[in-house]
């Protein structure tokens, strides 16, 4: 690939804003998938990026999806309060220039923001 050529798969959120979400909390992020020439494959994406992301599941997208959902649960990821710039990535195969390849694809950065969890009452 160059620079005059596109990523065989490009993931992106459906909308280019900043993520917040409270500690302990869930957040789904909308994301769109643009599959170019012949890679077709099902997909695996796995979040990257903020320390905490290792347990979180994989988000599986049907071949001939071009959406997809992806959950963060920070209960389960126990991401600290901070900014992050996460990244979903995963492994494809396909043909390029008539050969056929696996490529490892990353999603656009997403910017989150991890808000404090709020006091505990008593």
């Amino acid at each position: 690939m160059s620079a005059a050529e596109s990523a065989p798969v490009s993931v992106t959120t459906t909308e280019d804003k900043h993520w917040e979400i409270a500690a302990g909390s869930k957040i789904d992020i909308p994301l769109k998938i643009t599959r170019r020439g012949e890679f077709k494959e099902a997909l695996k994406l796995k979040a990257t990026g903020a320390p905490g992301l290792e347990p979180a599941k994989e988000i599986d997208v049907a071949a001939n999806a071009n959406t997809a959902t992806a959950t963060i649960d920070l209960a389960t990821a126990k991401i600290p309060s901070g900014e992050y710039t996460v990244h979903f990535q995963a492994q494809t195969k396909g043909k390029f220039r008539g050969k056929d390849v696996i490529t490892t694809i990353y999603s656009a950065p997403i910017r989150i923001a991890v808000q404090p969890a709020p006091p505990k009452q008593p």
